[in-house]
């Protein structure tokens, strides 16, 4: 007979074995999923960096990726924050596109925002992919580079009721409405005709890069999916995604606290 507690280690023991069962199971499949990036105390990390962007080849980094149970939904914190000269300054977001035949261009010099992540199976093409949904963005401290002398009532653009998805998009994540357009408007142009309400549309795609998430207006541009007024228009800048720790108490607060930032990872299968 078995004593309690060679049979309790004996539970540890298969439990363990299942969990690694199940995160080199979750690894094998097809798709791009989210992982948490946390330090690793012993320095035998697959990383150099918190955002777990510079691999460590001989597994001498102080970071590594943990696996995110599947289809549970966590709080994350989206932020452009520390995503350039060495993490130290901030990436501007920049829509470009044309008001009639004149270029636009608008630069956000603040981005935040929250939503609900999960990695989930889906059964279409049988892969895993990560989910963003209730997906809320705020840029501020917006200024109008193009046309002249266009500036932007409250210098603020609110960006909702959006979702994201890894799915079917190779290494590349998609950002889409669930309802409505981003609208903005315009004042004091030099040409009056720019004034008034504008509409973006569409859906733009960006690529992950460890915890950070670049977007390349040329290839809006390049693929027509994202529309400003009906026209053409391409993003470009950088943002960050973290696991948060908080949660906003009324709208327009930032998230506080954050946790470990979130890299993306895509396994061919």
């Amino acid at each position: 007979m078995i004593d309690r507690k060679a049979a309790i280690a004996m539970a540890l023991l298969c439990g363990i074995a299942v969990c690694a069962f199940l995160a080199q199971s979750a690894l094998a499949l097809p798709g791009t999923i989210a992982l948490t990036c946390a330090p690793e105390p012993l320095k035998e990390g697959s990383f150099n960096d918190e955002h777990c962007a510079s691999e460590n080849s001989d597994f001498e980094g102080t970071y590594q990726h943990v696996l995110i149970a599947q289809d549970k939904a966590i709080d994350i914190h989206i932020t452009n924050e520390k995503t350039s000269n060495d993490t130290k300054a901030a990436t501007p977001l920049i829509l470009k596109g044309k008001l009639g035949k004149e270029e636009a261009e608008v630069v956000c010099k603040k981005v935040f925002g929250h939503a609900k992540l999960t990695n989930t199976y889906g059964m279409i093409n049988e892969e895993f992919r990560s989910i963003g949904e209730k997906l809320t963005l705020h840029l501020t401290e917006c200024e109008v580079n193009k046309p002249a002398k266009c500036v932007i009532t409250n210098e603020t653009i609110l960006i909702e009721k959006y979702k994201a998805t890894t799915g079917g998009q190779g290494d590349n994540v998609q950002f889409f409405p669930e309802a409505g357009d981003i609208t903005f408007t315009f004042e004091k142009c030099e040409e009056a005709l720019f004034n008034g309400k504008h509409e973006v549309s569409g859906f733009v795609r960006g690529q992950p890069s460890g915890a950070t998430i670049k977007f390349v207006h040329q290839v809006g541009t390049g693929e027509t999916t994202l529309n400003l007024d009906g026209k053409i228009a391409g993003l470009e800048g950088k943002v960050t995604v973290s696991q948060a720790e908080s949660t906003p108490t009324k709208p327009g607060d930032q998230l506080g606290k954050t946790g470990n930032p979130l890299s993306a990872t895509t396994n061919l299968g």
